[in-house]
C-alpha cells in the first residue's frame, strides 16, 4: 500500500485543489478541449480577479445532475445527458489524459438547453499514453465479453502483480463476469 506515497500524494492533491489560480488553469485547460463540443460548457474564467485563493468564473444557471425530478419537469431527457455526460469523461480521460477527478453531481449542472456545464476542477487527473491505450484495451476486451483479455488487463493495468499467470486469473473473471458480461454495454 506504500502509506509514505499515499500521505505524499494526498498533501500534492490538497495543496492543489486549494489553489484557485491553479483550478482556473485546469478549466481553461479542458475548457479548450472542448471548445468543439456545444454540449459541454466550462465557465470562462475571469482572470483580472482570480488569484490562489479566489477563483472568478462566469455564473451558469442549471439543475444539478442529482435533481431528477426536476430534469423531467424540464423536459430533458436523463438517457441522452447521462450518455453525453459519459461521452464527455471518456473523452477527458481516453483521449486528452487530462480529467476532472472529482465529477459528482454537485460539479455539474444541466442548463436549460441540455448543455451540461463542469465546475471544481481543483482535482484534476493526468493519464499517460501508454495507460489510455491500456484502458482503451480493457474496454474493448470487456465490449468483447473476452475474459481471457480482462484478466490480462487486470495484470498491465498493476491491477494484479507482474507475471501473475492470466490463466489462473480467468476462470475468476469469468466466474466474476458471469452475470455481467452478458448485460448489454448500456
Amino acid at each position: 500500500y506504500r502509506p509514505r506515497d499515499v500521505v505524499r500524494q494526498f498533501g500534492i492533491s490538497l495543496r492543489r485543489e486549494l489553489d484557485f489560480a491553479a483550478e482556473c488553469r485546469s478549466a481553461e485547460r479542458i475548457a479548450r478541449n472542448f471548445e468543439a463540443f456545444e454540449d459541454i460548457v466550462v465557465p470562462r474564467v475571469h482572470w483580472d480577479y482570480v488569484s490562489e485563493r479566489l477563483n472568478v468564473q462566469d455564473f451558469v444557471a442549471g439543475v444539478p445532475g442529482s435533481a431528477m425530478e426536476r430534469l423531467d419537469a424540464a423536459g430533458l431527457d436523463r438517457v441522452e445527458l447521462a450518455r453525453r455526460g459519459a461521452a464527455a469523461i471518456l473523452k477527458m480521460v481516453l483521449e486528452d489524459g487530462f480529467f476532472h477527478a472529482d465529477p459528482h453531481p454537485g460539479n455539474l449542472l444541466v442548463m436549460d438547453d441540455g448543455r451540461l456545464a463542469f465546475f471544481d476542477f481543483g482535482m484534476v487527473g493526468r493519464i499517460t499514453p501508454e495507460l489510455q491505450s491500456k484502458m482503451i484495451d480493457a474496454l474493448f476486451h470487456v465490449v468483447g465479453k473476452d475474459p481471457a483479455g480482462i484478466a490480462q488487463d487486470l495484470i498491465d493495468l498493476d491491477f494484479l502483480k507482474p507475471g501473475t499467470n492470466p490463466n489462473i486469473v480467468r476462470p475468476v473473471v469469468e466466474k466474476m463476469f458471469e452475470f455481467h458480461l452478458n448485460l448489454k454495454l448500456k
